[in-house]
């Protein structure tokens, strides 16, 4: 059975990307992860063991994030104190997490996938 182009691209788009191409995310419930092109914010070591650092790029007003586990609930709420923040998330499981990033308004601004692994 051969599929259709059309078809097959739509899926790749869904299963892949999940944005069109240089778009930026504004659903922050179905949010993965900003094209790498336009990220605001540096996240590392990923996977982690527990302690993550996340770095602020440039002029970004990021003032707290979520930490969102894989069916979609807020796990924790914490506030961004500087350019570089360590967050320690030795406490959680090991599994996949959405960090989502907020400005001071509230509003969103990105968010990175993590891949957390706690011995």
């Amino acid at each position: 059975m051969e599929v259709n182009d059309s078809l097959r691209d739509a899926y790749l788009f869904y299963t892949e990307d999940c944005t069109p191409p240089g778009s930026r995310l504004a659903n922050p419930a179905t949010a993965t992860e900003t094209p790498k092109a336009e990220s605001l914010i540096k996240m590392y070591p990923n996977p982690s063991k527990g302690n993550v650092i996340i770095e602020l790029l440039g002029e970004i007003d990021a003032s707290s994030i979520s930490i969102v586990n894989a069916t979609g609930v807020i796990i924790r709420n914490e506030k961004l104190v500087s350019n570089r923040n360590e967050v320690n998330l030795t406490n959680l499981k090991s599994g996949l997490y959405i960090i989502r990033i907020f400005d001071s308004n509230g509003q969103f601004i990105e968010s990175k996938k993590l891949s957390l692994i706690n011995e």
